[in-house]
Parts: C-alpha cells; sequence; structure tokens
C-alpha cells in the first residue's frame, strides 16, 4: 500500500473568487475559484490511477469527487451526508439577513453538486435514508444506496468493572460541519438538562 500526499491549495486570486461567486459554486470547489490547482490535482491524480488497470474507484466525500468526475472508471461516491440538507437547515435558523442569504446560496449550490454527482457516478452512498431520499429526489434508481454507520459490538463490549456511572462520549471529527454541530447541541441544550437530573454527569467530546 503507498500513501500520496497531494499539494494544499494555493491562494486564491480575486478574479478567481469573483468568477466562484457569479457561477455559483460550492464553498470546496475549486475550478473557478483556483483552477491551476483544480487542474494540477486532476492532472496528479490521473497519473496516478491507470483506468485500464482499475476495476473500480472508491472516492470519499464530494470534496474528492470534483477532481474525479470525467474519469473513465467506475465511480463509488460516499457523500456521507446531504450536506445540502444541513445547510438548509442552517439558513432556516439564521437570523441575519445577509448569513441567512449566504446560507441559502451554498445549500442550493451543495444541491445542485450532489445531483451531478447522483447522475454521473456508478454508486452513491449515504449514511441514512433521510439522507438519501434529498440525493434521490424523483429518480428511480437503485444506485443511491444507504450504509449506516456500524458498531463493532464484540469490540465495544460493557465494561461491567467500571465505577463511574454518568459519563457521556461525543466522539467524531470536529472539522466537520455536522458533527461540530451535534456537538454544540448537546453541550448547549441537552446536556444541561442531564446535569438536572444527575448533578455528576460529566460530558466529553
Amino acid at each position: 500500500t503507498e500513501t500520496i500526499s497531494l499539494p494544499c491549495p494555493t491562494k486564491t486570486s480575486s478574479i478567481g473568487k469573483q468568477l466562484h461567486r457569479i457561477l455559483q459554486a460550492p464553498h470546496f470547489y475549486t475550478k473557478y475559484s483556483n483552477p491551476n490547482y483544480y487542474y494540477l490535482i486532476q492532472n496528479k491524480i490521473k497519473e496516478l490511477i491507470e483506468p485500464q488497470n482499475t476495476d473500480i474507484l472508491f472516492i470519499y466525500g464530494i470534496e474528492a469527487y470534483q477532481y474525479l468526475a470525467d474519469l473513465e472508471v467506475p465511480l463509488v461516491v460516499d457523500l456521507i451526508d446531504a450536506m445540502s440538507m444541513y445547510f438548509s437547515r442552517l439558513a432556516k435558523e439564521e437570523k441575519r439577513f445577509l448569513r441567512k442569504l449566504a446560507l441559502w446560496s451554498e445549500a442550493k449550490a451543495f444541491f445542485r453538486f450532489e445531483q451531478k454527482t447522483a447522475d454521473n457516478a456508478d454508486l452513491v452512498t449515504l449514511v441514512s435514508d433521510i439522507d438519501a431520499n434529498i440525493i434521490r429526489g424523483k429518480r428511480e434508481t437503485d444506485k443511491i444506496k444507504t450504509i449506516p454507520i456500524g458498531v463493532a459490538n464484540d469490540w465495544f463490549k460493557e465494561n461491567k468493572k467500571r465505577t463511574h456511572q454518568h459519563k457521556i462520549l461525543f466522539s467524531g471529527t470536529m472539522n466537520y460541519p455536522p458533527n461540530e454541530d451535534s456537538a454544540l447541541f448537546l453541550a448547549l441544550d441537552i446536556f444541561p438538562l442531564v446535569k438536572n437530573k444527575i448533578p455528576d454527569a460529566e460530558l466529553l467530546i
């Protein structure tokens, strides 16, 4: 197994930023905001992948798919969540007008790119039926699947020797917006209710 690191994005030009806004692309999309970087990464990946020797390509996340969309290889894309739904929820809750407008714009941009991904990929997976139905829309297709997040019950067994019974552990990548949102909701809205009932309760994030 070989691990290859690709360069991080370079600084975006003012023209690139304006073009990105005009074309209403999602925030992660670099083709308009940073075309030199976009084609650098796309060409680098094409050099690494030999289509004639590749049976299938698994892509983790919609951000990576932008560089691989036109490869002539069967593509399986794990979108994980429907991020368009996430930004739509944020927009509905936002009170500040300009911020609300920006969130709605991002939700629509994500939705367009998610739909493009669903049309072009050979298989798309998400972690819940709710997210899958957002992506599926009115399509009658069997190439959009739900694969729930699994738990290895044989590994995570109950520890009967533990002495502290009132700890809550929230585990997740905190630079992922839905996880950050969930952790804040748990800490600020839910955990105080728990503390009222169980004063010695602890929350670990």
